[in-house]
């Protein structure tokens, strides 16, 4: 098809979905042929050949794209009818509304479809008409939010409804997203509406996840990142970039968000037996530390130390007890000294701030804070790849409180959040090193 002229494209676009993405954005569809594959299913689904259809892709495939085409080449093949779309979120829902809006506007959508319009009075981003809806033309709403009162009839899509593995962790927001799926989303489907369930397989509990197990879709369209080790396209990242990605990444993250093929979490993030030992560290390297204070109860105030040398991180000592900030002050300040620091970081959520300013005051050393909202052991797990590889530690343990560091590190259970202390200082080492000093 990417030799048919464009005169050929318009007079075939109206029918076929395909030609339609040609006729829109002809390079961008060309590029990224794996498309096709989605259009010829959005095709079956405009025809009535299927009624239920989950896709799932590595991310910035373009889903999203083809899916806004798809609801206004619908709505201009059938200005009476309606498309719901639901989202993680209002704003995202938004976005999504806006971009269908934008290409109904579009001079290009009138030359296929000159007598469907925007109705003058109903525009709005929640909901919006052309002027001959019976109800709604394009509507939908963010899981947390509320969808407008209307039933579906040319097509019921969910987009993206978890904002990532954080979510799809969160056994709270799992169960909600699949509460928002049944009740909210089900319930706004006319009769032979069919459904469209996108979004990247971010575990075996997600929606589309568990709609597969129950065998209730007609077709499933998965692509893997890496298919006999080579990119899926090279127009969305290239071979290396991918193979780079899986390297540093933990198997649970790559395995869902690029493979679409969720894993259960299970066993040791760091076992002993893949990861890096030295007998003796290189004597020139850039040293640093990352710490991570506790001020209460039975979390760690953990603190590795490492050595920049080329692409590696050598793991030299660790400060890892229970003591408050107060008493760490000066073994932080010893510590800087003795290791003979080039740069640090201190994470500054909750009493962390006051900390790190303290420790400012005392030392010509730069250190920078460190404000960490995202979950615990998404984090851990995201850069569990890239220690494992590239992070060495010594054969002998150089003293107590890194002994117990080492032991709390080795314990971690990636279903667990027991012994999590020394892991997460050291992910956060470990990002901060790579974003300042190392290459990917």
């Amino acid at each position: 098809m990417p030799a048919i002229p464009d005169i050929i494209l318009q007079a075939m676009a109206r029918r076929n979905f395909w030609a339609f993405c040609l006729y829109w954005d002809r390079d961008f569809f060309e590029r990224r042929p794996f498309l096709y594959q989605i259009a010829e299913q959005f095709q079956r689904i405009a025809d009535g050949d299927i009624k239920s259809l989950s896709v799932s892709m590595p991310p910035r495939a373009g889903k999203s794209y083809i899916t806004t085409l798809f609801s206004v080449w619908l709505i201009g093949r059938n200005p009476e009818g309606s498309v719901m779309r639901n989202s993680v979120t209002d704003r995202l829902y938004k976005k999504f509304s806006y971009d269908a809006r934008s290409f109904i506007r579009n001079a290009k959508f009138n030359v296929i479809f000159p007598s469907v319009k925007l109705s003058d009075d109903k525009q709005n981003l929640e909901g919006w008409n052309t002027t001959k809806a019976i109800q709604v033309s394009y509507y939908g709403a963010g899981v947390t939010g509320a969808i407008m009162g209307f039933g579906a009839s040319l097509v019921a899509i969910t987009d993206d409804l978890y904002k990532g593995h954080e979510d799809a962790m969160s056994d709270v927001i799992n169960e909600k997203t699949h509460t928002f799926y049944s009740s909210a989303h089900l319930s706004r489907l006319e009769k032979g509406c069919p459904q469209i369930d996108i979004g990247t397989r971010w575990s075996t509990n997600d929606v589309i996840g568990k709609n597969i197990e129950n065998d209730l879709y007609d077709e499933s369209i998965i692509v893997s990142a890496l298919v006999d080790g080579k990119s899926f396209c090279e127009d969305v990242k290239t071979t290396e970039e991918y193979i780079e990605l899986r390297n540093r990444t933990d198997e649970y993250i790559w395995e869902s968000e690029y493979q679409q093929e969720p894993v259960e979490l299970k066993g040791l993030v760091f076992p002993k037996s893949k990861m890096n030992f030295y007998d003796e560290v290189p004597a020139e390297g850039i040293n640093i530390f990352y710490a991570d204070p506790a001020d209460e109860g039975l979390d760690k105030y953990s603190t590795p130390i490492g050595r920049i040398v080329g692409d590696k991180v050598y793991i030299l000592d660790a400060r890892f007890n229970t003591f408050n900030v107060t008493d760490n002050e000066p073994i932080i300040l010893a510590m800087i000294e003795t290791e003979k620091i080039d740069r640090g970081w201190i994470e500054t959520n909750n009493f962390g701030a006051s900390h790190l300013r303290t420790i400012r005051k005392q030392t010509s050393v730069p250190i920078r804070g460190v404000n960490n909202q995202q979950n615990k052991m998404l984090r851990i797990l995201k850069e569990s790849g890239y220690i494992l590889k590239n992070f060495y530690f010594p054969k002998i343990h150089p003293s107590v409180e890194y002994t117990k560091f080492f032991n709390d590190l080795i314990r971690l259970l990636k279903t667990g959040k027991k012994n999590d202390d020394a892991a997460d200082s050291l992910a956060g080492l470990c990002f901060m090193a790579r974003r300042d000093f190392l290459k990917d």
